[in-house]
């Protein structure tokens, strides 16, 4: 019979597989995650025609072609924008797995997802998001004020409220992805809280003024030392002189500093003079007149010094801190310099003090119809007001702010600075943040290391000093390239400064051009700086340092909302900027993709072919995602409009050749037929 009958039968068939590929490609052109096909065929088999053997080409022809499978187009599609935190897409491979409603697990490309009314995370087909829980909601047990900030729920059917079923979640930075087929559906609460979590590190930095402050006062003297008396009777004048010195009231007593001494007489007349301290802190007053007092009934009073005293600088700082309870309370530090300042270092002495907000500062008229008790209020008549008292062992009374403060915990401390405005020592207890310990640190003090000094040589102007520095089993923490600071002094007191760098074999070497000491031959001291003491507070008149705390824990928060960060982690946020992930989505591999059984457009399901689903390890045999998945994004599909166009109509002009063939053959055999007759 002839055989291009049976090859025009075969390819109308197999041409018509390819319209109805190319036809479904094209129909899902708009459909979210579809992966296109493309048709694939292959002869049914040919035969061999004699020949001679030493012809160049072959003698076979062909006997029909057949559908032989279809190849899946495993390309990215475009990603498109949304506005949906859970529409989510994945860039590079893999596949997300969705389950149905009898349990079977599909895998797709699609990831249009959203929460249903069960809090549970589902496609448009009503399939669950497979992902590994962080297992970290538990139910909340909370205070009934708090859980009336959740709201309640209202009962149609009886007219009644129901409070709403709050839970409490564990803070997850990241969830491990974990093995294949431990992935459950994502169920997100719609009530969740995040609990608070106390304050324990405090950091400060900020800069302790030093300036020194004076003021100009009259102070009150019991005695000035060795008063002398001289009076001239006939000129009626007298001679004052004495002596002033340093005690616990008075300090920094100095030259020109002003004595007031009171001369009085038995008929109580008063004179009031004034005499200048010289640099030995001696007054002398000549030829005063005592005309108006009866010189021989004169007493001599010395009662006050009037000096301008260096007065204590005070700096005040506060930060807020979290107690246990989720209250926020303000950490309250008060610095005052010792004075009178030191030469080579400044003291400031702190008090640290944890403070509640307790109520409100007020200030009452008074009213005389009212009998106030004496040990709850002050009455200040004259003003015409009455306050609260409060007992300062247990409160604060800020009257600037109008606030009252429950002290919490009270501690006092100190903190020196050398001259150079470095922290050099401090003495800073530990608070009591309503029972959790609360550390505060105000810098690192200033430290250094000593290191061996070895041979100095003096070669003209050039003097050359080296020296080694302990690299192991050293406490210090000394390493390579850290700086050696070197001091030479001449037997004169004179001293110069120079520096070198830790070699890799603890060796170091400097050498100081134009040596200008009276000696070739100094005393040398060398040592390394392991902390410089500027890492926090500092104490100096010309530095500056912004007011900057660094601290720990933060207040409750109540759910806002839910979303998806980078790492392929549902994350849950809350009303206090925190946020945790709920769980991560699962994205599955195969061995070989091209093995997977549609199930519909966009599902598929494994086969022997595919191979099981797989995740991704890395050397430590950690799972990982292998891809990323994009937020606010969906994935369009794969197929080019233009290119299905084009093999379509390849498709149809190879069918209507098939065709025509037929019909040719039809012919050819009327014709044979035709001639036997």
């Amino acid at each position: 019979m002839n055989s291009s009958f049976y090859n025009g039968v075969s390819g109308v068939k197999t041409h018509q597989f390819g319209l109805d590929v190319w036809a479904n490609n094209i129909s899902n052109i708009s459909t979210l995650g579809f992966k296109g096909s493309t048709p694939e065929f292959s002869s049914l088999f040919s035969t061999a025609l004699s020949g001679s053997y030493f012809d160049p080409t072959s003698n076979d022809k062909g006997l029909g072609a057949q559908s032989q499978t279809t190849g899946l187009d495993l390309s990215q599609g475009i990603l498109e924008n949304t506005d949906n935190p859970f529409d989510l897409a994945i860039s590079g491979e893999g596949w997300f797995g969705v389950q149905g409603q009898d349990g079977q697990i599909y895998y797709t490309r699609s990831g249009e997802f959203s929460i249903d009314s069960q809090g549970n995370l589902v496609d448009g087909g009503g399939h669950y998001l497979m992902a590994t829980s962080g297992n970290n909601i538990t139910t909340a047990t909370l205070s009934e004020d708090k859980i009336e900030q959740f709201g309640k729920y209202y009962n149609a059917t009886d007219d009644t409220y129901t409070n709403a079923t709050p839970y409490q979640i564990a803070t997850l930075g990241d969830v491990p992805l974990g093995a294949v087929g431990s992935q459950t559906k994502v169920t997100l609460p719609d009530y969740l809280y995040f609990p608070p979590d106390a304050t324990n590190q405090v950091a400060y930095q900020a800069n302790l003024d030093p300036t020194i402050l004076t003021e100009t006062s009259l102070t009150q003297v019991e005695s000035i030392n060795a008063i002398t008396l001289t009076i001239d009777p006939l000129a009626a004048t007298a001679t004052l002189s004495g002596t002033m010195a340093n005690n616990t009231d008075i300090s920094n007593l100095k030259e020109g500093d002003t004595v007031i001494l009171t001369l009085l007489d038995e008929d109580n007349g008063t004179l009031r003079l004034e005499a200048t301290l010289d640099s030995s802190l001696n007054f002398l007053l000549t030829d005063a007149d005592i005309s108006k007092l009866d010189e021989n009934t004169i007493i001599t009073l010395g009662d006050e010094l009037q000096v301008k005293q260096e007065i204590p600088n005070v700096e005040h700082f506060t930060t807020d801190v979290i107690a246990p309870g989720g209250e926020k309370d303000i950490l309250d530090m008060t610095f005052t310099k010792r004075v009178p300042q030191e030469a080579t270092q400044t003291i400031w002495d702190a008090q640290f003090q944890i403070l509640r907000y307790f109520e409100d500062y007020q200030v009452q008229t008074y009213n005389p119809n009212i009998t106030y008790d004496p040990t709850l209020y002050t009455v200040d008549i004259a003003k015409n007001q009455v306050t609260k008292i409060h007992d300062p062992l247990l409160y604060k009374v800020d009257t600037a702010q109008n606030k009252v403060y429950q002290i919490i915990d009270s501690q006092s401390g100190s903190a020196t600075f050398g001259g150079g405005g470095q922290i050099i020592a401090s003495t800073i207890p530990t608070l009591s943040n309503s029972g959790e310990p609360l550390t505060l640190s105000i810098g690192e003090p200033y430290e250094q290391a000593s290191v061996t000094v070895g041979a100095m040589t003096l070669d003209g102007s050039n003097f050359t000093i080296s020296g080694t520095a302990p690299l192991s089993n050293n406490d210090e923490g000394i390493q390579v390239g850290d700086n050696v600071a070197v001091i030479l002094t001449d037997t004169a007191g004179q001293s110069i400064t120079t520096s070198a760098k830790i070699n890799a074999d603890g060796t170091w070497t400097t050498t100081y051009a134009n040596y200008s000491l009276n000696t070739a031959t100094p005393t040398a001291d060398a040592y390394v700086v392991l902390q410089t003491g500027y890492d926090g507070m500092i104490s100096h008149v010309d530095l500056e340092k912004e007011r900057i705390a660094t601290k720990d824990g933060y207040v409750e928060g109540f759910l806002t909302n839910y979303g998806m960060d980078g790492n392929g982690n549902v994350i849950a946020e809350f009303s206090n900027g925190r946020s945790s992930a709920v769980a991560k989505v699962a994205i599955y591999h195969f061995q070989n993709d091209q093995g997977l059984l549609p199930a519909s457009s966009t599902y598929f399901l494994p086969s022997s072919n595919s191979g099981s689903p797989i995740f991704y390890t890395n050397a430590e045999g950690e799972t990982f995602l292998g891809s990323d998945i994009v937020s606010y994004r969906t994935e369009g599909s794969n197929v080019s409009m233009a290119t299905a166009l084009t093999e379509l109509i390849i498709m149809q002009k190879a069918f209507d050749a098939s065709a025509k063939s037929i019909t040719t053959s039809d012919q050819m055999i009327q014709n044979a037929i035709n001639m036997k007759k």
